[in-house]
């Protein structure tokens, strides 16, 4: 629910090229106040959503920045990498110091999900006088990614020689990714994918909305050619 104390004020910033649109809230007072960029996890992405991170934060008398991620909303753009999500977090920063409501010494952030991987790129590179995140992963992307997609073809019913086929075919991608083509990866690769298009009990699986909307994030990789997939790559 929205406080009538609350005061709130359309921004737009930019990330590179991209122009992003938000709105800023104010708790009660004159301030200068200490602030926070709020970031988006995986999914979705419009402001909105994050009305709900930031109403404690207001409750403690601290503004609050939430926007549109890059292809949703009002701002343009395409949907971001957990890299473009840095930019515009930092972006969002900027932005905030300029406001002579905000008190520029004591601008933080606060991720949701996978926004705390972009979160600590920001603080590293920027700065950030605090820094707090809801569903923090406390591993690597690429390992908090496998479980995620392991997981959830579990729940659904697949077998545990299926999912661990898949764990390893998406390890093998993210070191692909991450560090360079291997022959040892490649080989690894070219079996688990093998395996899991010749799964019997993929069938349990049925394809969300939001899979749908952003096929990066289906827990299935790409059944395909491997050298077609390390192309892509």
């Amino acid at each position: 629910t929205r406080s009538s104390r609350h005061r709130e004020r359309e921004v737009t910033f930019a990330a590179g090229e991209v122009q992003l649109a938000g709105t800023l809230i104010l708790p009660p007072g004159p301030g200068p106040h200490p602030a926070a960029v709020l970031l988006h996890g995986a999914a979705g992405g419009q402001r909105d959503f994050c009305r709900l991170h930031a109403a404690p934060m207001l409750a403690a008398g601290v503004a609050a920045l939430i926007y549109d991620k890059a292809g949703h909303g009002l701002s343009g753009g395409r949907e971001p990498s957990i890299f473009d999500q840095a930019d515009a977090g930092e972006a969002a920063m900027r932005a905030l110091a300029d406001f002579p409501e905000i008190d520029a010494r004591r601008i933080g952030l606060a991720g949701f999900s996978n926004g705390m991987w972009s979160a600590p790129m920001i603080a590293a590179r920027y700065g950030a006088a605090f820094l707090t995140g809801v569903g923090s992963p406390g591993v690597s992307m690429a390992e908090s990614e496998i479980h995620r997609r392991s997981k959830i073809l579990r729940e659904a019913g697949v077998g545990p020689a299926t999912v661990a086929a898949v764990a390893v075919a998406w390890r093998c991608i993210f070191t692909i990714v991450g560090e360079g083509l291997s022959g040892a990866a490649a080989d690894q690769l070219r079996t688990a994918l093998d395996t899991v298009a010749k799964a019997s009990d993929l069938h349990h699986y049925e394809v969300p909305d939001y899979v749908r909307e952003n096929p990066m994030l289906s827990p299935v990789p790409p059944l395909m050619p491997v050298d077609d997939l390390i192309g892509m790559l």
